[in-house]
């Protein structure tokens, strides 16, 4: 028996393409006192499906993080959360391959609820993030490089969708406004709880080589 949907995502239900902004919000909720990171997930129908938000937090806890996302109504329906990323020693040289190396994130939906992982894998070749279940076990798994990753089936024989910044064309071109706003694809029968994972793997990846390093 399926499990059910988690309350205030039940929009990615019928959906298989969302264009992440992050950049100024034209519909904007918040007062952005302190200039925290924030973006905004949009359908392919044009419509925006979540806001999410960086929590401040203090100095100390500077490779960690908490995005809060929050439906129309303003209601919290999910978290990311990074409690600590552990760095490499050649971190300081500046190369993907080197950053966070046992990067991990929690996905919390409802909040309070684990609902699954994003763990990113030590290659030297291509970047890979493995979608993880609440217990742990692959359901994804994320290949190629930080500006263009394909989402794999987790034996990497089939093809499924793709989070990217550029190469976008049709609607999705259309609704992005910046160069750095991502486009996601996945197929529309997707279950759900994975969808959510998807679209928090976006928020992860994005602090991790936009907020943290370069691209």
């Amino acid at each position: 028996m399926p499990l059910l949907c988690p309350s205030g995502i039940e929009c990615l239900l019928d959906t298989s393409q969302i264009v992440i902004h992050t950049g100024n919000l034209r519909h904007d909720i918040f007062l952005n006192i302190k200039n925290i990171r924030r973006m905004e997930a949009i359908s392919e129908m044009r419509r925006i499906l979540f806001y999410i938000e960086q929590d401040p937090l203090p100095a100390l806890f500077k490779n960690s993080f908490l995005f809060r996302v929050y439906n129309r109504n303003k209601e919290e329906v999910m978290q990311v959360l990074n409690p600590a990323s552990h760095t490499c020693i050649a971190c300081g040289l500046n190369l993907h391959w080197f950053k966070f190396c046992r990067f991990e994130a929690v996905v919390y939906s409802p909040p309070g609820t684990v609902a699954g992982f994003i763990k990113r894998r030590s290659t030297c070749l291509v970047q890979e993030f493995q979608i993880l279940g609440p217990c742990e076990e692959v359901l994804l798994r994320l290949r190629g490089s930080p500006n263009d990753l394909k989402v794999y089936s987790v034996d990497l024989l089939h093809e499924l969708g793709r989070l990217s910044i550029h190469g976008w064309v049709g609607v999705m071109h259309e609704i992005r406004r910046t160069a750095n706003d991502y486009g996601l694809t996945f197929p529309i029968d997707l279950d759900v709880h994975v969808k959510g994972l998807l679209l928090s793997s976006v928020i992860a990846i994005d602090w991790l080589y936009s907020t943290q390093g370069n691209r």
